[in-house]
């Protein structure tokens, strides 16, 4: 899994993105407020002009800023229409329990599987690239990005087979 986007490109996924490109990912990046993304487009990122474009990719991240965002920007039918059949969506964002039960569904429905990710750390550790990400999600999807999460993780921990379960 070489070809992957990434949208929201804030504080956080940024340098999370960074180290995706640097790593040698093909990647392509989104963010609402596009000259966010020019650095990246300069190192070699291409750009997509929606996430609706962001989401053609076999694997996409994301870091929004809260369940509002998640909803409004990926959660929609013109939106997961565009991933191609079996493509694992990862939420790195911290969302309510609700939103994970809704992407999860709305993820299935279009063919999709649907990776709750949570980080822990501080923009200085995702600029260092060791942040603590906790996965929960299909074992199989999981054991296909991890390799992904190590370029901006120094650890991910494994919190089951549901991307709605509470246990942080």
């Amino acid at each position: 899994m070489t070809q992957i986007s990434f949208i929201g490109l804030g504080a956080m996924g940024r340098p999370m993105a960074g180290h995706l490109l640097t790593a040698g990912h093909t990647l392509t990046v989104w963010n609402r407020t596009a000259s966010r993304a020019a650095d990246l487009v300069s190192a070699g990122a291409h750009l997509a002009h929606t996430p609706a474009e962001a989401f053609r990719a076999p694997v996409i991240l994301s870091m929004l800023a809260d369940d509002a965002a998640v909803r409004e920007t990926l959660l929609n039918a013109d939106v997961l229409s565009q991933a191609p059949a079996g493509a694992i969506h990862i939420n790195l964002s911290t969302v309510s329990v609700e939103l994970a039960r809704e992407a999860t569904r709305l993820h299935a429905e279009h063919g999709l599987t649907y990776l709750a990710a949570p980080v822990f750390g501080r923009v200085p550790v995702a600029e260092a690239g060791a942040l603590n990400v906790l996965a929960a999600g299909p074992t199989f999807a999981i054991d296909a990005v991890e390799p992904l999460l190590s370029t901006f993780g120094t650890r991910t921990w494994r919190l089951g087979e549901t991307p709605s379960r509470r246990t942080w």
